[in-house]
């Protein structure tokens, strides 16, 4: 599993960070940001900055921009990159931190793709009928197809929020990850397999090819491995193995036309 743990890595997902979001306080980025903008301001025209707070809080409140994104914005107006390109990377890193939970992580990644316009997005408990399954030994999985779904706020950056999204997927897989040094449950098993299918998807967006076939690779060898006598006589496996399948034939089909690619996979 460190291979998908160096990937992630790669894209800014530590478990350093899932310490960090998992224990932080959701309204704390929103705070500092406006003690940022406060700072800004003192120094300003007293008109100036009461025009500068009033648009800040009104957007705040009724263009669902996180705080820090609105800071941005009012960075690069003023010709400040240097500051506008710090407060746009905190935006998006206190949207992770506001769902420490990891299917809401899971959740935010789905809607994130959504957000990006992906045609062919991860499996999730929607595409099941909702209901209880009950396995062998009394285990039971329940599905929900009608789950709360987080706050996506409206960012403009397509690429930043491809990368969000991967952070969320790739927190998530982080926590489940790490249940297998415990007693994992049926019920992370599913969780962690809804993930790995995000992580698929998202980083076939992202053109990450290598970061592809090393999900492709945990699956089939590490989770599949695992828990495929557990969820065997159940359909519910089958679509996700279909998915990989066919996202391990395109990667082959990349090699194939591809010589780099083909030796840089040797490599």
């Amino acid at each position: 599993m460190d291979f998908l743990k160096d990937i992630l890595q790669q894209h800014g997902v530590t478990g350093d960070f899932w310490a960090t979001a998992s224990s932080a306080d959701k309204d704390a980025g929103r705070d500092e940001a406006w003690d940022e903008l406060k700072s800004l301001v003192v120094n300003l025209p007293e008109s100036e900055a009461l025009a500068l707070l009033n648009k800040f809080a009104d957007q705040s409140v009724l263009g669902n921009k996180p705080t820090y994104l609105l800071l941005a914005e009012i960075y690069t107006e003023r010709g400040d990159a240097e500051a506008a390109a710090k407060a746009h990377e905190k935006a998006y890193e206190a949207v992770l931190k506001e769902y420490p939970d990891p299917e809401d992580l899971c959740r935010l990644g789905y809607l994130l793709l959504k957000h990006c316009g992906v045609e062919e997005l991860p499996l999730c408990e929607k595409d099941f009928g909702e209901g209880l399954i009950v396995f062998g030994d009394n285990v039971t999985l329940f599905i929900a197809s009608k789950s709360y779904e987080p706050k996506v706020p409206e960012f403009a950056d397509k690429a930043q929020t491809l990368t969000t999204a991967i952070r969320a997927f790739g927190l998530a897989w982080l926590y489940y990850q790490a249940r297998y040094d415990r007693e994992m449950k049926t019920s992370e098993a599913w969780h962690e397999l809804l993930t790995l299918d995000g992580l698929r998807v998202a980083f076939l967006q992202a053109g990450d090819l290598d970061a592809v076939h090393k999900v492709c690779q945990h699956f089939f060898d590490t989770w599949l491995d695992y828990w495929e006598d557990v969820f065997a006589g159940y359909a519910l496996v089958d679509p996700f193995v279909a998915n990989f399948r066919e996202t391990v034939g395109y990667l082959q089909g990349r090699l194939t036309r591809d010589p780099a690619n083909r030796r840089a996979a040797e490599e």
